[in-house]
């Protein structure tokens, strides 16, 4: 579970001073002042928190469409329990919410990455190393969405999202919901996290148009996008096609030469990450083609999203 560290991070990003953890006046060693819970001296600097919240808020909207998770929300926390990825737990562990290794079982088989420098008023200085940044964010969604402490709450914003709830007072509840019920002790918890919702790249209650995170769970419109390979990317032999997709609880895959007029369907996949590989290699002459994923629930089209790659084989 994230511990009591989370208010000390909090406060670095917000920028203020906690006791003796500043730099030196003078500059100094920049590494001998990387506080265990601090971002790693030096960043995120402004691009490096753009690149976070593009990558993170991908993962955050696959949680919100698998488990209810709001993205926002998620990719809120992300970014402030890891410094943007910044921390010594995010760097060595993938882990981006401080989230402890007590068992294996618990962790999901996953393995645990002690942090050393840890201070002895922090009990427990494991934590579980994930296998990639993607895996910590459906790990921790997954947990806030089915564990009993947390699942009522989850449920809610759900509900409020079907609902036409809008989502930012949506997400906001979600928070104070999940703050409420265990996830973090400190009373100011809620307001942080609401405080990068509305502009991660600097935090505060004014909600910003053009660096607010709630556009990540606009759940009710439904989405669908495809991942890989990338829009304008050359391909050859079997290629991996990924999709994520909010609103749809299964994605299919179609292809057909640019210019023409039929699709031809690749398959299916009704469980998340929505995957399909498309035989290139000697099946499809070279050249130019449009790829599409439709995000489906049940027999009702949700979304469709379309790229154009070059075969080249």
């Amino acid at each position: 579970m994230p511990s009591v560290r989370l208010v000390l991070l909090a406060c670095v990003l917000a920028g203020c001073v906690i006791g003796e953890e500043t730099e030196p006046e003078g500059g100094g060693d920049r590494a001998a002042t990387w506080g265990p819970y601090d971002p790693k001296p030096g960043h995120p600097t402004i691009d490096e928190r753009d690149a976070f919240v593009a990558e993170i808020s991908v993962y955050a909207r696959e949680a919100e469409a698998t488990f209810g998770t709001p993205a926002a929300a998620v990719t809120a926390m992300a970014a402030n329990e890891s410094g943007f990825g910044w921390t010594k737990i995010a760097i060595n562990a993938n882990n981006l919410f401080g989230w402890k290794w007590t068992s294996s079982e618990a962790a999901g088989g996953r393995p645990s990455w002690t942090l050393e420098d840890q201070p002895a008023w922090d009990p427990n200085n494991a934590y579980v190393k994930f296998a990639s940044r993607r895996d910590a964010v459906l790990f921790v969604a997954s947990k806030l969405a089915m564990n009993a402490r947390y699942k009522p709450t989850t449920d809610r914003y759900r509900s409020d999202i079907a609902s036409g709830v809008d989502a930012r007072p949506a997400a906001d509840r979600w928070i104070y919901g999940i703050a409420y019920a265990g996830y973090n002790p400190f009373e100011h918890y809620p307001v942080t996290t609401i405080n990068f919702m509305n502009n991660y790249r600097a935090p505060s209650a004014t909600f910003s148009t053009a660096y607010n995170l709630y556009r990540y769970s606009q759940a009710a419109t439904a989405w669908v996008s495809i991942d890989a390979p990338s829009a304008g990317a050359t391909v050859t032999g079997d290629v991996m096609l990924a999709s994520s997709t909010g609103g749809g609880t299964a994605v299919k895959f179609f292809a057909r030469a640019s210019g023409t007029a039929e699709w031809y369907a690749l398959g299916e996949d009704a469980a998340a990450p929505f995957t399909r590989t498309w035989a290139t290699d000697p099946w499809v002459e070279n050249g130019d083609y449009e790829l599409k994923a439709e995000a489906w629930a049940a027999t009702t089209l949700r979304a469709t999203g379309v790229i154009t790659v070059h075969v080249a084989n």
